[in-house]
């Protein structure tokens, strides 16, 4: 379920590059309408017991991630800045901005149910980890009669 939620998220990206372009062609700009944004990547596993998600958000702090689950649905939002090592009144000038900054958000669907108050997540250079453990079916016992 994981894969197909992926590729619908693939889909929605495109269609937002392309109406970009469409806001760009019938505004005359060159320019990107809209501030930049990012995605960061993503590696996600299971185990039988758990869902591992593990996010590089190099530059980004613990105080700007918010992580959220609704109905089995994990959001993953965040904000890394333009200048994180830099302070506000830096002087100079750029010659090339590769890094990407702003604003960020990932969801993510999860299959099987979890127990919710158990997850955890984790920030440690530049890579956010979160557990997710799954809950374990209890037997149910069936009255013959």
């Amino acid at each position: 379920m994981l894969r197909r939620w992926e590729e619908v998220r693939n889909l929605l990206s495109i269609h937002e590059r392309v109406n970009k372009l469409f806001e760009e062609v019938m505004s005359g700009s060159r320019e990107a309408v809209s501030p930049p944004t990012w995605s960061p990547v993503v590696d996600i596993y299971e185990t039988d017991k758990e869902y591992v998600v593990e996010a590089e958000v190099p530059g980004v702090k613990q105080s700007d991630i918010e992580i959220r689950l609704s109905d089995n649905i994990l959001t993953i939002k965040g904000y890394r800045p333009l200048y994180p090592e830099f302070s506000e009144d830096r002087t100079g000038k750029y010659h090339r901005i590769e890094c990407s900054y702003g604003n960020f958000q990932r969801s993510f669907l999860l299959t099987d149910p979890i127990e919710e108050n158990s997850i955890k997540a984790v920030l440690k250079d530049g890579i956010l980890k979160i557990t997710i453990p799954k809950k374990t079916p209890e037997p149910k016992q069936i009255r013959v009669e």
